[in-house]
């Protein structure tokens, strides 16, 4: 997985080390996903330090930004949200998948029950050509 920094204003080496660690403990967290790449952008705003980060996996882009008045704060709140959309998608995900039930399937369309008689009624007398 490639992470990408950005800056607009000086950012320390600690912090990106520290974002690093964090994407990688978010990468395993979610392993099941395919995560291609990551890009984070620091910035700052008169007292704000902004962390945005873009994450891109298969058939998934996620968004997560935070305003924090430190860094590492704005760090931390920035991969909870992308923590909290990742655990809502793959809710939604499990819960929009539903797996057929073989031997639910095999009764209802070959159960004897749901024949009756007059299925075939109009078809008496129909002779059939190959």
């Amino acid at each position: 997985m490639k992470v990408e920094f950005s800056a607009k204003v000086e950012v320390e080496d600690a912090v990106k080390a520290k974002a690093q660690e964090q994407m990688d403990k978010f990468v395993a967290d979610f392993s099941t996903q395919k995560i291609t790449s990551a890009h984070i952008h620091f910035a700052a705003e008169r007292v704000f330090q902004i962390v945005e980060i873009q994450l891109n996996a298969k058939n998934l882009s996620l968004h997560a930004a935070a305003k924090q008045d430190n860094v590492y704060a704005a760090l931390a709140k920035a991969f909870d949200k992308l923590n909290t959309q990742m655990s809502r998608y793959l809710d939604k995900i499990k819960d929009s998948s539903v797996k057929a039930n073989p031997a639910l399937k095999d009764k209802i369309w070959n159960s004897s029950e749901l024949k009756e008689e007059a299925d075939d009624a109009d078809l008496d007398g129909y002779k059939y050509e190959l």
